[in-house]
């Protein structure tokens, strides 16, 4: 319950029931896929179900704070690197809505294996070896600050004067469209929400709560 309501509460898809009927509401297929994949929020006007996320690798290190552009993200995963030392992958569900963000780090396993279910843009600075080797296998198509440089990158040179240069990359839409066309990279895809939203749960949960009552709910479509 409470990762339903982190995210903005459960939305559109009706479990165990994908594209039927319940509870006297009449759905299609098409309808059930219109929201937001990684918050289960309705979508924004003028947006479009089966576009790609963005997926942001970030430096979480002491010295690289305060980061950009996290708090705008749609999902936030965070995981231990090595040392003891965390790293965080920014997702964002609209493209032209990603901030300038960073500073931008490398990719590690275990974010690839968070990222690649949902089929985002991924976009980071160099690899380790067995996340190279997974992109590879899979022969991912992605936005690498150590081949694109600043096609889809921004180096900020004032914030280096104070601190090393791995802390200084950053990035935003304009820059990873960028990315996008130099590599041919699709923006639309299949539809593959981070959470199995539960309109029907959600709005129960409301009910007891009091929320509803409130205009907390968001429960979506």
């Amino acid at each position: 319950m409470f990762v339903c309501m982190a995210f903005g509460a459960c939305s559109a898809k009706d479990g165990g029931n994908a594209g039927g009927t319940v509870a006297g509401e009449s759905q299609t297929t098409t309808e059930e896929k219109n929201y937001n994949p990684l918050t289960g929020e309705a979508l924004a006007e003028g947006e479009k179900a089966g576009t790609r996320p963005v997926a942001v690798m970030v430096n979480n290190a002491k010295v690289a704070m305060p980061q950009s552009g996290i708090s705008q993200a749609d999902i936030i995963y965070e995981a231990v690197t090595e040392g003891g030392v965390t790293r965080l992958m920014a997702l964002y569900s609209n493209l032209s809505k990603v901030p300038y963000v960073g500073p931008v780090r490398s990719a590690r396993t275990q974010f690839v294996e968070m990222m690649l279910p949902l089929n985002a843009v991924y976009v980071h600075i160099g690899s380790s070896n067995s996340a190279k080797r997974m992109l590879n296998f899979y022969s991912y198509q992605d936005i690498d600050g150590i081949y694109l440089g600043f096609q889809s990158f921004s180096y900020d040179s004032e914030l280096a004067k104070t601190k090393a240069s791995e802390h200084c990359w950053f990035t935003d839409s304009n820059l990873v469209n960028a990315g996008i066309s130099r590599n041919g990279i699709a923006t639309t895809g299949g539809f593959y929400p981070a959470f199995e939203f539960v309109k029907l749960a959600c709005r129960r949960f409301c009910h007891k709560s009091g929320l509803r009552l409130l205009g907390l709910c968001r429960c979506g479509l």
